[in-house]
C-alpha cells in the first residue's frame, strides 16, 4: 500500500489545494481550517504508522485469511485529504486500482481525544481494505438480488467483525448488550432474503446502503454470526466459513 501525502504536505505548507492535487476524481476543494495544522500533522504520522503496521487489528486472524493479498494491497492508495466535499471517507476504484480517499480534519471532528482518531483510522482502513480483499477472492457472481445480499453479509460482515477492535477475544457480542442488535439484524435478514418483488428487492439495496451502521442489517447480521463462529469453534471456524466463500451463505446461516 501506499500513502500519498501531496494535499496534506500543500495544506501545511499554505499552497493551493485544486492546483496541488494530481487525482481528476477528487476536486474542489473548501478552503481547510488553518487552524488544525497540529491535529492534521499528528493525524498524518498515525496513518502512516496504521500503514506501515498494517493490519494493527487482529494481526494474525488476518493474515492468515489474506496471505496472498500482496498484489491486491500494492494496488491500494491511501490519500489523506482536508477540504474535501463528500463524507469523511470513501473509496474509488480507477484502472483497478483503489483509491481510500479519507478527510483528516473531518475524522477529528468526530472527537477531540487522539487515541479515538486513530480508532476510526483503524477500523475504516481495516473494514475497507479488507473488503477489498475478499472481493478481489470472491466476485459477486451475479447481479441478482439475492447474490449481493449474499456478498454483503459475508463480505462486509467479515471485514466490519474483524475492523471492530483490536483482538476479537475481547469482543464484547456475546453479552446482553448486543442482544437486541442481533434480533433485530437476524429478523430483517430473514424478512430480506424471501423478497421477490424486484422493485422491492433494488428499494431495500437502496435503503441497506443509504443507512447508518446498525441498520445495515446484512453487514451487522454477518458480523454477529462471524463472532457466533468465532466464539464456538475459534479461528478455525473463520478461517473454514471463508474458505466457503459468500455462495448461499444466508442459508447456511438459518441451517447452522
Amino acid at each position: 500500500m501506499k500513502v500519498d501525502t501531496t494535499l496534506i504536505e500543500a495544506y501545511l505548507n499554505d499552497q493551493s489545494l485544486n492546483e496541488t492535487f494530481p487525482y481528476a476524481f477528487i476536486k474542489n476543494f473548501k478552503n481547510p481550517d488553518q487552524k488544525r495544522k497540529d491535529v492534521v500533522k499528528e493525524l498524518t504520522s498515525q496513518l502512516k504508522n496504521i500503514i506501515e503496521f498494517f493490519p494493527q487489528f487482529n494481526h494474525t486472524l488476518w493474515n492468515q485469511l489474506f496471505n496472498n493479498s500482496s498484489n491486491i494491497l500494492n494496488s491500494i492508495h491511501i490519500l489523506p485529504v482536508v477540504g474535501e466535499y463528500s463524507s469523511f471517507a470513501h473509496v474509488e476504484k480507477k484502472d483497478n486500482q483503489f483509491f481510500i480517499v479519507i478527510d483528516l480534519i473531518k475524522v477529528a471532528d468526530f472527537t477531540r481525544i487522539i487515541s479515538q482518531m486513530v480508532y476510526i483510522l483503524n477500523n475504516y482502513l481495516t473494514t475497507e481494505i479488507t473488503k477489498i480483499c475478499i472481493l478481489h477472492e470472491y466476485a459477486i457472481p451475479s447481479k441478482k438480488y439475492i447474490d449481493i445480499l449474499n456478498e454483503m453479509v459475508f463480505a462486509h460482515g467479515l471485514a466490519n467483525w474483524l475492523a471492530w477492535n483490536e483482538d476479537c477475544r475481547q469482543y464484547k457480542f456475546q453479552t446482553s448488550r448486543y442482544d437486541s442488535y442481533k434480533e433485530k439484524a437476524f429478523g430483517l435478514l430473514s424478512q430480506a432474503s424471501q423478497v421477490e418483488n424486484k422493485a422491492f428487492q433494488h428499494k431495500i439495496i437502496l435503503n441497506i446502503l443509504g443507512s447508518d451502521f446498525w441498520n445495515q442489517f446484512p453487514a451487522v447480521a454477518g458480523m454477529f454470526y462471524f463472532d457466533d463462529l468465532y466464539y464456538n469453534l475459534g479461528e478455525k471456524g473463520i478461517l473454514l466459513a471463508y474458505q466457503h466463500g459468500p455462495k448461499d451463505f444466508i442459508k447456511i446461516i438459518y441451517n447452522s
